[in-house]
């Protein structure tokens, strides 16, 4: 037992006392030198692994995807959609899901479209500023993207119907119109 004289105290140690002390200040260092082991010996065995790695990531990715669109179409009752080689487009009760889940529900007022490549390929859309022109066309998007992914849609019910290519033609590039065939989707 050591006796150590303080300014108005005295303070007594003993060995045992004095190693504990040294094992608790030099704990965070060894924590540290393990943690920075570990870590090395994890990245070491992942960096073998890289293709299985990304595998999986792959597919966890997938089904992240897949569940996110299941849930989705349950919440908030889409419909599947009939996807076949037809020249024909066409919805019934067709609803923006993104500015239908900012409105009250019940106020987002549902639309139809019938399109196809023979009797009526062009649609004019008119109407007031703010009068729901873009909504309708960005809904028709998504709609059409949605069923071409295999997902349900936000439909109040009825069926979409498209062919198998669809092209989104931004009126600044003019070069897609010489590239188009009859399914094409231009908007």
């Amino acid at each position: 037992m050591r006796k150590q004289t303080l300014t108005n105290a005295e303070r007594y140690i003993t060995e045992e006392l004095k190693d504990l002390e040294n094992k608790i200040l030099n704990a965070d260092q060894k924590i540290l030198r393990l943690e920075s082991s570990l870590f090395d010996e994890v990245r070491k065995t992942l960096a073998g692994q890289t293709q299985a790695l990304k595998t999986f990531a792959r597919v966890a990715a997938q089904l992240d995807v897949y569940a996110s669109l299941a849930q989705t179409a349950a919440q908030n009752g889409y419909v599947r959609p009939t996807v076949d080689d037809s020249d024909v487009l066409s919805y019934k009760g067709g609803r923006h899901p993104i500015v239908e889940s900012t409105l009250p529900p019940g106020s987002f007022v549902p639309n139809d479209l019938s399109v196809n490549s023979t009797d009526n390929q062009i649609m004019l859309i008119t109407g007031p500023n703010m009068g729901g022109k873009s909504v309708f066309l960005k809904q028709t998007a998504i709609l059409v993207i949605l069923a071409q992914m295999g997902s349900f849609v936000h439909l109040y019910g009825g069926n979409e119907r498209n062919g198998p290519y669809f092209s989104f033609h931004d009126a600044k590039k003019p070069y897609l119109a010489g590239r188009s065939g009859p399914r094409h989707l231009y908007l």
